[in-house]
């Protein structure tokens, strides 16, 4: 990857807001280190931030104001899919199968071959 957009993306994770009710800040812990350890390019590391953060997080977790009132929090159908979900997707791309540091494709791919488990972790329709 070219270095400066490299340092894009890591300014663009750095940069992200984990403010909220919910435990982003440990997501972006997560995704820190296996960009450390070699695992996630910068890309692939911010891709999965915003993903959880915006399709995962607010949407289950977070309380947010529509013009119908509050919306409280939607809750788990395990207290700890969000950790789940994430270890199954780290674990997937942990694989030596392809090229390391994994790329944001290689994130898409990895939801992919594991989007059974996260539908079993939500409770989502097939």
């Amino acid at each position: 990857m070219n270095q400066n957009l490299e340092r894009r993306y890591e300014q663009l994770f750095s940069a992200y807001d984990v403010g909220g009710p919910f435990n982003l800040a440990q997501v972006k812990d997560s995704l820190r280190t296996n960009v450390v350890t070699g695992l996630l390019r910068q890309d692939a590391a911010f891709l999965l931030l915003v993903l959880y953060d915006q399709m995962i997080l607010r949407p289950y977790a977070g309380q947010f104001v529509t013009a119908s009132g509050v919306q409280p929090p939607f809750g788990f159908k395990k207290p700890d899919a969000v950790d789940l979900s994430l270890n199954k997707i780290l674990e997937d791309l942990n694989v030596p199968t392809g090229p390391r540091p994994r790329s944001s494709h290689e994130v898409l791919k990895a939801i992919e071959r594991t989007w059974q488990h996260h539908s079993e972790f939500f409770d989502w329709e097939r």
